[in-house]
């Protein structure tokens, strides 16, 4: 396929339109400025992918400028954004192919642990965050690539100021579908989330005897360290147990607030991100290695290999208040439960290979 690369120009003040199109746009239920904006937007860009509905819920209020829409077959990559004023962008859609992309776009964070937040809906391969909604995709027909690993395409959705809502799910998916096709992917089409524009929050926390079922259920069965105030801890299944990144967490019973996550990681674009999550907060002698597991008194790793890629785990403890000291395990504590967690989690997938962080429990890095 020919690469093609496209740059929009302003968008028509409201005045310049006749009184004809004026009447259209009534018409069609597009009599705002701010409703013509989106028609406008999603028939140009993103090889018009998206639907003004959809952005019409994402970007409600915003006063649009320009955009600009690429789209490089060769680079295995589209992109396209709506602009707010000249400097920033309102909305950002991106989907790439290349490994190099994926991997500087997934790493994005982790120089401090990242959260698995929940699942998106209808099965979609990916999860919503703090930045929107991310999909991960294997792709069939681009193969591997020269360092063996699988091709992906990832599509996210950034929009300014806004978390994940079924409306950024939905022009994700749209995104994917398109960039599937135009990138040579071969990515089986995503259903479309459902209607609605509530922001997704993540499941309520229930007792570890609920968890049964759910990507957190091997909590159900464990002896759990005491929370701070001795209450039950809260268990919340961030996301599906077969989600491309999966994630767990205890929530502590007096604030509220999580208190240690567990999440895995799967596909061979975790290694560097991980090894340099170490080196970033974890102070070990220089003749170890930094993509091996281990275990500090706030973060530990594990690994394993699964669908002949490796898979990286990941134990988080937050501190309880400002002081980054306090926290609400300590990292003895924590070791046995990142083992049982990625235990399930390898036995779950059907992984092989797997290695658990040693008894050694190494102190923060200095910053």
């Amino acid at each position: 396929m020919a690469s093609k690369a496209r740059t929009t120009g302003k968008v028509m003040a409201w005045p310049a339109w006749s009184a004809a199109a004026l009447a259209m746009l009534a018409l069609a239920g597009f009599a705002t400025k701010e409703h013509w904006q989106h028609q406008w937007f999603a028939a140009t860009l993103c090889e018009g992918s998206l639907r003004a509905s959809d952005l019409a819920d994402v970007l409600p209020d915003q006063r649009l400028q320009a955009g600009t829409d690429e789209t490089d077959a060769d680079r295995g990559r589209m992109k396209c954004r709506i602009n707010r004023d000249e400097r920033h962008y309102a909305l950002a859609v991106d989907a790439y192919t290349d490994p190099e992309d994926l991997e500087r776009q997934l790493d994005y964070g982790f120089s401090i642990p990242l959260v698995a937040s929940f699942a998106l809906p209808a099965g979609i391969p990916g999860l919503a965050n703090e930045f929107g909604p991310v999909i991960l995709q294997d792709c069939p027909d681009l193969g591997r690539d020269a360092q063996g690993r699988q091709r992906r395409l990832l599509t996210t959705v950034h929009a300014w100021g806004e978390e994940t809502t079924p409306a950024s799910a939905r022009i994700a998916v749209s995104m994917a579908n398109t960039a599937s096709e135009r990138l040579g992917c071969g990515a089986a089409p995503l259903p479309t989330p459902p209607a609605g524009n509530a922001p997704y929050e993540p499941p309520p926390a229930v007792p570890p005897a609920k968890a049964k079922g759910t990507v957190c259920g091997w909590l159900a069965g464990l002896t759990l360290p005491k929370s701070p105030n001795g209450a039950e801890w809260g268990v919340v299944p961030h996301t599906d147990a077969d989600a491309p990144v999966t994630g767990c967490s205890l929530r502590d019973p007096a604030s509220g607030k999580t208190a240690v996550s567990f999440s895995g990681w799967y596909g061979d674009w975790t290694e560097k991100p991980f090894e340099r999550l170490l080196m970033n907060n974890v102070a070990y002698a220089d003749d170890l290695d930094s993509g091996q597991p281990m275990m500090s008194e706030e973060l530990g790793r594990a690994r394993a290999r699964c669908d002949d890629e490796t898979v990286n785990y990941l134990a988080f403890d937050y501190p309880r208040g400002t002081d980054i000291r306090d926290r609400h395990l300590t990292g003895r504590q924590l070791r046995p439960l990142l083992n049982a967690f990625a235990k399930d989690q390898a036995k779950r997938r059907g992984c092989t290979d797997l290695e658990l962080p040693p008894a050694e429990i190494h102190p923060k890095k200095k910053r």
